[in-house]
């Protein structure tokens, strides 16, 4: 049997610093088009990979130009660095 330490040392050291942590996914597809489907596609595919993480997925969003999602030009606004365009 072959053991995954990533897995483990995931499990053990590093999941126990974020309990309470509340992760929200955003598909984009601006990103040398790595989320080309429907949502209901994307929904589907990240279902089966996510394992004990559990985690909410919104709709699609864009989260550069004009047609960026609003929530990702308030982030961009507040956080600076590397989320500036």
């Amino acid at each position: 049997m072959q053991v995954n330490c990533h897995a483990i040392l995931i499990r053990v050291c590093i999941l126990p610093l974020f309990q309470g942590l509340k992760i929200l996914a955003f598909p984009c597809n601006q990103f040398l088009s790595q989320e080309p489907g429907t949502n209901e596609e994307i929904k589907c595919f990240i279902s089966g990979y996510k394992g004990d993480g559990k985690f909410d997925v919104f709709s699609k969003i864009n989260v550069n130009g004009e047609d960026a999602h609003p929530l990702w030009k308030y982030l961009k606004e507040k956080q600076g660095g590397l989320l500036i365009e």
